[in-house]
């Protein structure tokens, strides 16, 4: 069955940790290190929201050390939330302690999956891209998170803009680390036709969202038909999602 829209969601789940104030941050410091009994059913929560949307991108997700219990996030969410798909990439390990990544879940198989590793001035920045229809005119979906520092983001923007130039249709999803006029302004982006959609309200903090760190940008061959921030508080950021409509040329099927 080929379908014409999509629904898309970006999450910074935060590993579960669950802060949801500014105090939580040095209270529930130890859940980036320790194993929390409380996690899992936080988990199961992210996994129930997913199962609305046909492609996710999820940061900051454990790949399973020491402080997920050994649990394998990206599997346990996919499961919880029913996408037969997905692809976890783990960009900074600290060896049994924590082992930290991206992932991209879809209803949909991809016919390709590609790992980049993002320019910066620390390693640990990554993305994962996915075709998805046919070759002649796939829909490449990206799942991201970019950097902390101006500078180091710049650049993984430039590399972002460089692989998006090369498609006609292309979905970029993540936390960005910055607002949208930064997207905005940025000329390799405005040159691969790749336009933020603009959410109302913010995605961090999730207790007080003023600012819009995490985004989906897409083609100006895509037709944008809802955008939302979710008011899902089981990390410090909030999600966001969109439904776009696909072109004639994109067949996008189930298997």
């Amino acid at each position: 069955m080929t379908t014409r829209s999509l629904r898309f969601l970006s999450y910074n789940i935060q590993v579960a940790t669950g802060i949801r104030r500014p105090h939580h941050y040095v209270t529930y410091g130890w859940r980036h290190l320790l194993p929390d009994p409380w996690r899992r059913q936080r988990l199961d929560r992210i996994g129930r929201l997913l199962s609305d949307y046909d492609v996710v991108s999820l940061q900051e997700i454990d790949a399973g050390s020491y402080r997920s219990e050994f649990l394998n996030q990206a599997a346990y969410i996919a499961n919880h939330s029913q996408h037969p798909h997905w692809h976890l990439q783990v960009n900074r390990r600290y060896g049994r302690v924590a082992q930290q990544g991206i992932a991209l879940f879809s209803r949909f198989r991809p016919y390709r999956i590609d790992e980049h590793m993002l320019p910066g001035l620390l390693p640990g920045r990554g993305a994962i891209a996915g075709y998805f229809g046919a070759d002649r005119a796939p829909l490449v979906v990206i799942s991201a998170h970019l950097s902390l520092g101006y500078r180091s983001r710049r650049q993984q923007l430039d590399y972002l803009a460089a692989v998006a130039d090369a498609h006609r249709h292309v979905v970029i999803l993540g936390d960005f680390n910055c607002t949208e006029h930064q997207l905005l302004d940025h000329p390799g982006l405005v040159r691969a036709g790749m336009i933020p959609v603009l959410a109302f309200g913010g995605t961090f903090p999730a207790w007080r969202p003023q600012r819009n760190l995490d985004h989906i940008l897409v083609s100006d061959t895509l037709e944008v038909t809802d955008v939302d921030v979710l008011a899902h508080a089981d990390s410090d950021h909030l999600p966001i999602a969109v439904t776009v409509r696909l072109p004639q040329e994109v067949a996008v099927s189930l298997d």
